[in-house]
């Protein structure tokens, strides 16, 4: 994903959220989001008062880009109807600016992950956070679960002044697309 000039750090570092921090809440495929439409924001620390910025099993260090840290809330906080609202999360698609849409969209993954991996897939005890690294484990048999990678592929095929684009059968949607898939 180029977002540059702006600068996607994965490394993890569960430090505790700034004021101007961004906050990232799912419910299933909505994200809290602003009212507006463009740009694309996501609520800061600063403008939901009462939040814990204690990290928790609850309040998890997601990752940086630049200078600003992202985290992602389990719990749905207590936000002003009237400067954000649950959102689609489809959003991320054509969303600008770029760079937000990428943290939303990677942000979103990650809840996935931690979502599926609550529990020990060996015996069945809850799953541990790692505080050195996006880790999960089990402290009873020593399991270790980290974010899978699923390589993709995606590829322009041009003869003259034409490209050729998909769309996806049996799908309502309007978008057209680039060949693609997983590897």
């Amino acid at each position: 994903q180029d977002i540059a000039p702006h600068i996607y750090h994965n490394e993890y570092q569960p430090v505790p959220p700034l004021k101007d921090s961004f906050l990232l809440y799912f419910e299933g495929d909505r994200v809290l989001t602003g009212c507006r439409e463009e740009p694309l924001s996501f609520p800061r620390f600063g403008e939901l008062p009462g939040l814990s910025r204690e990290l928790s099993p609850n309040l998890l260090y997601l990752f940086s880009i630049d200078k600003y840290t992202f985290y992602l809330s389990r719990l749905r906080p207590d936000f002003p109807l009237e400067q954000f609202e649950m959102k689609s999360v489809r959003i991320f698609r054509d969303a600008h600016p770029g760079w937000m849409s990428f943290a939303g969209i990677t942000a979103h993954q990650l809840c996935h992950w931690y979502e599926a991996h609550r529990f020990c897939g060996r015996c069945g005890r809850p799953l541990v956070h790692s505080e050195d690294e996006r880790m999960l484990h089990c402290p009873d048999c020593g399991i270790m679960e980290y974010p899978k990678i699923s390589p993709a592929v995606i590829v322009g095929v041009i003869h003259k002044d034409r490209i050729l684009m998909s769309k996806y059968a049996g799908n309502r949607a309007s978008h057209y697309a680039l060949i693609a898939g997983f590897a």
